[in-house]
């Protein structure tokens, strides 16, 4: 079953012919420790898999807590954190499948797909601009397989750039292979209708030709919310076609086509200073063979938490499983970690209505709670976490750490108070600065107060926030990791 991120998710599937109906080749949602770099990572950060192939020890690219999310007719599927490229430094590949995709053999279709959220562009024509995506081979003939990506075959180039003229424009570009100085060959780019700081649905296409190189071509399509992505359109770039049908060979090997391709890489922007390069956030990539598995829907379509007593009763339900072995139950509080305290058994595949529920007996205090959805191969995803409040009285009154923490740009905090009595919600820099007041009103008892922060304005850094009554004060600490 495809990882449960958000109210309504779709799944990127791959169908390998006979081999199996819900096969993927690879996902990736970047759901590791806020902070961490994704390079070489097999001990201690995560992302084992991820391989530095340029640029080694500058200025690796990083997890963020910014998990981007596009709705169109459907939800594009993203979850966990997200991955943030800016100045030029280090490029990862990751090596999603073996030589089942290599053009003698399997010849086809290879999708790859991922949001994209730019921040910051460069403004250029052709090589000027910075590529962000392709996909890779090992350089080597068809069947000689090898973990290591060259470096000289790369295929399906994704640009982007600023709009020669409006600074705040963006376009999305396209080669079919590296370029190529004699005859110049490519990068093709969309019109100039997109923007920055805005989350679009990028699916890159490489159609291998029946393993005819000359005739392979490359294809990009761009989405924004509101599109409809259920079936595969006309591409906004493309496709760019092999030598011939005009195209130049690939640099460095003389390739006109791509042997194979087994590798996702990701490049960050080639200027020397953050304010000369390109600067964006990628989130849910997913690579499969089959336009149509973008639309096998997988809906949680509730999830919720509702004190009786001294219990808390979850309750969420799915519209669609795919090899859903089933969803533990995890509970934190402000004082513990996540832990894991009930297994529910899933329904493997299905595209029946299936609800489900769990009691949690507890004692007085303040819960989180979050599914990690278990697929029978292992892989697992896990869902937004909600809240539940037991046996507040008037004789208690608190305030929570808020959650996330870190943060990026949002997080909520929420508080009690034992009496009706006026309070107030303040935050904090380092240097005692007020920068934002989030509550100042009377505050009545026995009433859970939900506070949201937005610190999008903010730079980041370390927080204070406090809580001032006339009975009491109460002061926690909080990160905003950008």
């Amino acid at each position: 079953m495809k990882k449960v991120v958000t109210l309504l998710c779709i799944l990127f599937l791959l169908g390998l012919g006979a081999q199996s109906m819900f096969a993927q080749i690879f996902t990736e949602d970047f759901n590791y420790t806020i902070g961490d770099s994704l390079k070489n990572d097999t001990a201690g950060h995560g992302g084992a898999g991820w391989l530095v192939h340029s640029g080694g020890n500058t200025n690796a690219p990083y997890i963020v807590d910014s998990n981007l999310t596009l709705v169109g007719t459907t939800t594009y599927p993203s979850g966990g954190h997200a991955l943030y490229l800016r100045r030029s430094g280090e490029d990862i590949n990751y090596r999603f499948t073996n030589d089942s995709i290599d053009a003698s053999v399997g010849s086809g279709v290879l999708y790859a797909s991922m949001l994209v959220n730019v921040t910051q562009a460069t403004r250029g024509q052709y090589a000027a601009a910075d590529y962000f995506f392709n996909f890779g081979d090992h350089g080597a003939s068809a069947g000689a397989w090898t973990s290591t990506m060259s470096t000289n075959d790369f295929w399906a180039h994704v640009y982007v750039r600023k709009s020669l003229k409006a600074d705040s424009a963006l376009t999305f570009g396209l080669s079919r292979g590296a370029l190529t100085s004699s005859p110049y060959a490519g990068p093709v780019f969309s019109d100039s209708i997109y923007s920055l700081e805005t989350t679009y649905l990028l699916v890159v296409k490489y159609d291998f030709a029946a393993g005819d190189t000359s005739s392979a071509s490359a294809s990009l399509y761009v989405f924004k919310a509101g599109d409809d992505w259920t079936s595969e359109p006309a591409p906004t770039v493309g496709p760019l076609y092999g030598v011939a049908n005009g195209g130049a060979p690939q640099f460095g090997s003389g390739l006109c086509g791509a042997q194979e391709i087994s590798f996702v890489a990701l490049r960050q922007g080639g200027g020397a200073s953050s304010q000369q390069v390109t600067q964006l956030t990628v989130d849910g990539l997913h690579v499969s063979q089959d336009w149509q598995s973008l639309n096998l829907p997988v809906e949680l379509t509730a999830f919720n938490a509702v004190v009786s007593g001294k219990s808390v009763e979850l309750a969420w339900s799915t519209a669609t499983e795919v090899n859903n072995s089933g969803f533990a139950v995890e509970r934190k509080t402000s004082a513990s970690s996540w832990s894991q305290i009930a297994f529910v058994a899933g329904n493997g595949t299905s595209n029946a209505h299936h609800s489900y529920s769990y009691i949690d007996a507890v004692g007085a205090g303040t819960y989180s709670y979050r599914l990690k959805q278990i697929d029978h191969d292992g892989k697992f995803e896990y869902s937004k976490a909600v809240e539940a409040a037991v046996g507040l009285t008037p004789a208690d009154y608190a305030l929570s750490q808020n959650y996330p923490n870190p943060f990026n740009p949002t997080t909520m905090m929420t508080f009690a108070v034992k009496t009706d009595q006026k309070a107030s919600m303040k935050v904090y820099n380092m240097l005692g600065q007020e920068v934002m007041t989030l509550f100042d009103g009377e505050a009545k008892a026995d009433q859970l107060y939900h506070v949201q922060f937005n610190a999008s304005s903010l730079a980041s850094g370390t927080y204070f926030y406090i809580l001032q009554t006339g009975e009491m004060r109460q002061v926690k600490k909080m990160v905003l990791l950008k």
